[in-house]
């Protein structure tokens, strides 16, 4: 299969993290994954796999490609002032700037000769870019609910790009409901998502419906649809939109779920290739690295902190946890202790 684009959709605590979670776990150890969260659902699976967070800076200078500068620079700037023109005159300038500029900030200097007091919409920004260099990593997560708001949209733009600048082909994307901040971008993403589906990489989509992309941006709705080859809905309500059937309706308005034990997705293709409906369920351990009900991690947590160092490695003390309390160990004095 040539385009393993995927989007999934489904009202919040349907399961469409959790099933997310357990493919990109089982495929993380053998290819460079870079993880968009938003919120944490994805943040015990990046521990427990020894991942990388990207906690505060970030430097989008790392890469020299113009129509990305371009990008992160109209994220930050007030986007009604630059029509096509003043678009492609800020591209122009960002090429014939880019030789003489060492940083991003020497670089947004040079571009004040066309764009004057242009530096002024970056003084709130400056905090948080670095110059360091950036080293890939084998895992990559980021939560966007730990930046300020007007920092959300260039750090997924410069996230974008550093997952298509991957050496590898065969590599994860996991973009977990950041839609809303990308709505004057929708022709970048559109590019980045093509990208991806000709080179083999595999980017996962999260949103809780299909609508969610039309309430952003029409074009961004059509780029995410047209270009995912499989889609994978759980319980939602559904209308015959896109290439959606009273077949596939029928489907999806069947779906069943029990908590702890089960849920229901149905997987579709756009070739109609595959149309099936998929039970998951969750060994203990990922019940546990998995779930996203607040409040419920309190005795790992607490496990995690007084006894992780105990251990060769982070899965081991997530391992020997789950060991603990699901194999007949349930009443034992420390899980009532803890």
């Amino acid at each position: 299969i040539k385009n393993r684009n995927m989007l999934v959709t489904g009202i919040s605590g349907g399961g469409k993290s959790v099933f997310v979670n357990k493919i990109v776990h089982h495929l993380i150890n053998d290819h460079p994954t870079v993880i968009l969260d938003k919120g944490g659902s994805f943040k015990k699976l990046t521990h427990y796999h020894s991942g990388s967070v990207l906690e505060s800076k970030f430097n989008p200078f790392h890469f020299k490609d113009p129509m990305y500068l371009r990008e992160i620079i109209l994220s930050v700037v007030d986007a009604e002032k630059f029509g096509k023109l003043e678009k492609g005159k800020l591209l122009k300038a960002i090429k014939e700037a880019l030789p003489k500029s060492q940083t991003f900030f020497d670089l947004i200097e040079n571009l004040k000769e066309n764009f004057v007091d242009i530096d002024l919409y970056f003084e709130d920004f400056k905090e948080y870019v670095s110059d360091e260099k950036v080293h890939f990593q084998k895992i990559l997560y980021v939560d966007v609910e730990q930046f300020p708001k007007a920092v959300i949209a260039p750090i997924i733009i410069y996230i974008l790009e550093y997952f298509k600048t991957l050496p590898s082909k065969e590599k994860i994307l996991v973009f977990d409901e950041c839609w809303s901040f990308l709505s004057e971008h929708s022709q970048y993403i559109d590019e980045c998502f093509r990208t991806f589906r000709k080179t083999g990489a595999f980017p996962i989509a999260i949103s809780q419906s299909l609508r969610d992309f039309e309430n952003v941006n029409q074009s961004l709705a059509q780029s995410i649809t047209n270009n995912s080859y499989f889609k994978v809905f759980f319980p939602q309500e559904m209308s015959a939109v896109y290439d959606i059937t009273s077949f596939d309706i029928q489907n999806i308005s069947s779906l069943s779920f029990k908590k702890g034990v089960f849920s229901e997705c149905y997987l579709k293709s756009t070739d109609n290739r595959f149309r099936k409906t998929i039970r998951n369920y969750l060994t203990p351990l990922e019940l546990e690295l998995f779930h996203t009900e607040s409040g419920k991690d309190k005795k790992l947590n607490q496990f995690l902190a007084r006894f992780e160092s105990y251990f060769n490695s982070k899965d081991q003390a997530y391992e020997a946890y789950v060991r603990l309390r699901y194999e007949n160990h349930k009443d034992d004095f420390y899980f009532t202790s803890l």
